[in-house]
């Protein structure tokens, strides 16, 4: 179905989900097409959503606007991009602070890299599609820490303990992936397909995705994930360069390609440090 402009799949029932605790759909998720005066002032009515669609603009940029100046920059269909991803950020925030601070630096890494790369290495996608997407790649993460904080703690201790990546430490953890958490939920919320594409396929080579466009935004939000773990986070030198390779790969870089690719997405660092600390 469509839902302000945006393609989504029909939410799926909670039958269908074998994870009984997963969080209610935000109620602005269903309330989309209305006017962009409307959505602003939907927006304002709630402090925590308010708050992040301004937070949001500070990767744009664009600090000190207001909520309707934050949204009418973006455009229509853009916004409606922009709140709906807030939405799902403030039902997905932990209780525990702890669990959400470092995705979120993560996150908003990807996305500043993957819109920032999204006109050289994927033209025909909207800088806003990536954005957001990006931003909600990982959120299987927040769903097991909103679902088992205990799980989620583990999984971070066994990453932290010897460099490995959090897809490594699920594995070893012989834990639900995060893939499949973030898909289920996207379906079960019925955001767009290609939201549910990026959560489950981002940690692989995108293979499985038939149709071009949806195949060209995963690996744009893939290979912004990885840098964003090149850029962010300490990692053993045998990660590193696989990551390194997974990136050039993913876009067809070669090593002076990639090292100008990296210096690009190094001088976004600031302000993503300004967004998530």
């Amino acid at each position: 179905m469509t839902l302000g402009g945006l393609q989504h799949r029909a939410p799926i029932g909670p039958s269908a989900n074998p994870h009984a605790r997963l969080p209610s759909a935000p109620s602005l998720l269903q309330e989309l097409n209305g006017s962009m005066r409307e959505l602003a002032r939907r927006v304002a009515e709630s402090p925590s959503l308010a708050r992040q669609v301004l937070d949001l603009a500070v990767l744009d940029g664009r600090p000190g606007l207001d909520v309707g100046q934050a949204l009418t920059v973006l455009g229509a269909d853009n916004a409606r991009w922009r709140v709906q991803t807030a939405a799902v950020l403030c039902a997905l925030r932990p209780a525990d602070p702890a669990l959400g601070r470092w995705w979120h630096r993560h996150a908003a890494m990807t996305a500043v890299a993957a819109r920032s790369m999204g006109g050289r290495f994927a033209p025909t996608l909207e800088p806003e599609e990536s954005f957001c997407c990006a931003l909600l790649h990982d959120m299987g993460h927040l769903v097991r820490a909103h679902l088992n904080p205990d799980e989620m703690r583990r999984v971070l201790a066994l990453a932290r303990a010897d460099g490995r990546t959090l897809c490594e430490a699920e594995v070893d953890g012989a834990v639900a992936r995060h893939t499949e958490l973030g898909a289920l939920l996207a379906m079960r919320w019925g955001l767009p397909d290609a939201v549910v594409d990026v959560c489950m396929h981002h940690e692989d080579d995108a293979q499985d995705i038939a149709e071009p466009r949806s195949g060209a935004l995963v690996k744009l939000v893939a290979a912004g994930s990885r840098m964003a773990d090149l850029v962010l986070f300490p990692a053993p030198r045998a990660t590193r360069a696989r990551l390194r390779d997974e990136v050039k790969a993913l876009l067809g870089l070669d090593d002076e390609g990639f090292l100008g690719a990296m210096s690009r997405v190094y001088d976004l660092r600031p302000a993503v440090v300004s967004y998530a600390g």
